[in-house]
């Protein structure tokens, strides 16, 4: 297990596996990042821990050849877009996913105050809420909402890390929980990486809905199946690591339902962070159906119910009912977690 409690103070960028491409092209993607961001390039441990342990190896699957990824900062709203270039000099195609620190922060920070907050006994879990857990949430929400500078190596984020560490390694289901967390910020970039390789995956069903106008039904389609493909491109590189310890079936029965629970998880956070933004109200479908601001994007709630439920789906990797049952009873611990967590 790693040591989190140094710190996050001023996420800018994320560089990823930069050696592995030309020069050049990592110099035209550094310029075209900066053309976002006012800031200089760096790396925190945790960033660095995610690009070692995760990132990294994604690199080597076959969707991650040519592409960088940067963490935008912190004047940026909490997105994260895909662009794909081609170098001016060597004539290269490459890919950069262009991401908001912030967002990664709350992705992260989210999963370590709800573990922190769970305690699982004999009994079953036990979920506290301390004055510890009220101030980081609050001084996380301040930070991704009102963009106030925060200092994570200090209380109580601190100690929020070493209940983490304490927690995990004593238990097995804590430990998965982490890993669906760390999942979650995999799941972010899987789903841009999905935009850029169109109907490689195939997917049946599709969105559609009445009440919503042509072109904003047909954009909202274009995002939930970019979850769906986003979710098949996490499970392939999750199913790749797990083969190393586990046999071909237990291996794609836990890609699987790591990459769901993880797509959901990433989806659930960015509900919370929707409603918080409606003053603590869910946004009704009649409002997103007409608002600008949901023109290209469905609410995040809606897109994650289309992740749970499987009415757009690939063909194959089905779970079995009694493996859908697990997924869904842990999805619900989640949900539960992250609304004690922030509503």
């Amino acid at each position: 297990m790693h040591s989190f409690s140094s710190a996050l103070s001023a996420i800018e960028f994320l560089v990823v596996v930069e050696k592995k491409h030309n020069r050049c092209c990592v110099k035209m993607a550094r310029n075209e990042s900066e053309k976002e961001s006012s800031i200089n390039l760096h790396q925190t441990r945790l960033l660095r821990t995610i690009l070692k342990k995760y990132i990294f190896r994604c690199s080597r699957t076959r969707w991650w050849q040519n592409t960088m990824v940067y963490c935008l900062d912190e004047s940026h709203d909490l997105t994260a877009h895909l662009r794909t270039l081609t170098c001016h000099s060597c004539g290269q195609p490459f890919r950069i996913i262009l991401v908001s620190s912030k967002l990664i922060e709350f992705l992260f920070w989210s999963g370590n105050i709800s573990i922190s907050m769970t305690k699982n006994t004999t009994k079953g879990l036990n979920i506290e809420n301390s004055n510890i857990h009220r101030q980081a949430r609050n001084l996380l929400l301040k930070r991704v909402l009102h963009n106030e500078a925060i200092n994570y190596s200090e209380y109580p984020f601190s100690t929020i890390s070493n209940i983490v560490i304490n927690r995990t390694k004593q238990s097995l289901y804590l430990r998965m929980l982490f890993e669906i967390y760390f999942g979650a910020i995999l799941f972010l970039l899987m789903h841009e990486m999905a935009h850029s390789i169109g109907d490689v995956i195939k997917i049946k069903g599709s969105f559609k809905n009445e009440r919503i106008p042509g072109l904003r039904c047909t954009r909202w389609d274009e995002e939930i199946k970019a979850d769906i493909s986003g979710m098949t491109l996490l499970s392939e590189y999750l199913n790749h690591e797990s083969q190393k310890y586990l046999n071909y079936h237990d291996s794609r029965v836990k890609a699987k339902s790591l990459s769901l629970l993880s797509a959901f998880t990433c989806l659930e956070c960015l509900s919370m962070l929707e409603i918080l933004n409606n003053s603590g109200l869910i946004i009704p479908l009649e409002r997103a159906a007409t608002e600008y601001k949901w023109a290209t994007h469905p609410p995040s709630r809606l897109r994650r119910m289309y992740v749970e439920s499987g009415h757009v789906s690939t063909q194959k990797d089905i779970l079995t009912y009694a493996e859908k049952e697990i997924v869904t009873s842990v999805s619900r611990v989640l949900t539960n977690l992250l609304s004690v967590t922030f509503l």
